[in-house]
C-alpha cells in the first residue's frame, strides 16, 4: 500500500518537477518582459520555447500567463497592420483567460488580460475583469494603469476626480511612471489628473514629466517633414 501510493505522489510530481524545469531557459527573457523591457529575438524565442515546453509536461497558470504577456508585447511591436495586431491580441487573450481559469486570484494576470480587453476595444469586458480585481485585491498596483484609463476614458470630462479615481491615478504614477505619462498625453488629460496630486509630493514629480512629454512631442513634430 505504501509503495504504492509512493509511487502515485511521484507521477505526480515528476511532470510538475520536469515542467518548471522546462521553464528555465526562458526565465531572465520573461523577468525583461514583466520589468517592461524588451528581450532580444534569441530570448523571444526562448520565451515561447521554454513555455510551450513547460505545458506539454503540465498545464500550468504561470506558462500560460507569461505566453499571454509574451502575445500582449508582440502586439505592439509587430502589429504592423490590424489584422496581425488584432490576432496576437486575441493569443494574449486566450492565454491569459487560461491562466485565469487555473489561478483566479493573481492580481497580475488580472491586469494583463483587462489592458488586452482595452487595446482590443472591449471595454466592458476590460471593466469585468477589473471589478473581479477588485474584489480579490482592492488597491493592486497592478491594476492601477487600466482603473485610471477607464476613469479617464468614461467620466464626464469637466468633472472632478472622485476620490477612489484620484486614488488610481497617484498609485499607477507610482507604479509606473512612463506609462501613466503616456496615457495622459494622448488622451490630453492633463488638467484632469492634476488635482489628484495637490498636496503631494508627487505633484512636481508629474508636473516635470507632463512637460518633458510635452516638450518631446513638439520636437518630433518639428521633426516631420
Amino acid at each position: 500500500m505504501l509503495a504504492t501510493s509512493a509511487v502515485v505522489v511521484l507521477s505526480s510530481l515528476v511532470p510538475q518537477a520536469a515542467s518548471r524545469l522546462a521553464e528555465l531557459p526562458g526565465d531572465g527573457a520573461v523577468r525583461l518582459l514583466y520589468a517592461g523591457e524588451r528581450p532580444t529575438e534569441a530570448g523571444l524565442l526562448r520565451v515561447l520555447d521554454s513555455r510551450e515546453a513547460a505545458l506539454a509536461w503540465v498545464e500550468r497558470a504561470g506558462p500560460h500567463r507569461d505566453l499571454g504577456h509574451f502575445y500582449f508585447v508582440l502586439a505592439d511591436e509587430l502589429g504592423d497592420t490590424e489584422e496581425r495586431r488584432r490576432t496576437l491580441l486575441l493569443r494574449a487573450e486566450a492565454e491569459l483567460t487560461t491562466a485565469m481559469a487555473r489561478s483566479p486570484a493573481d492580481p497580475p494576470t488580472l491586469a494583463l488580460l483587462a489592458t488586452t480587453y482595452v487595446e482590443l476595444d472591449r471595454p466592458e469586458q476590460a471593466r469585468r475583469w477589473l471589478e473581479v480585481a477588485q474584489r480579490i485585491a482592492p488597491f493592486s498596483p497592478e491594476t492601477a494603469l487600466v482603473r485610471a484609463w477607464i476613469a479617464l476614458t468614461t467620466a464626464p470630462p469637466d468633472d472632478p476626480p472622485r476620490p477612489t479615481d484620484a486614488r488610481d491615478f497617484r498609485a499607477a504614477f507610482a507604479y509606473d511612471r512612463a506609462r501613466f505619462v503616456q496615457m495622459v498625453m494622448e488622451l490630453g488629460a492633463r488638467d484632469r489628473v492634476l488635482p489628484a496630486f495637490a498636496g503631494t509630493e508627487a505633484d512636481y514629480e508629474l508636473r516635470v514629466a507632463l512637460m518633458r512629454a510635452e516638450e518631446d512631442r513638439l520636437d518630433d513634430s518639428r521633426a516631420d517633414p
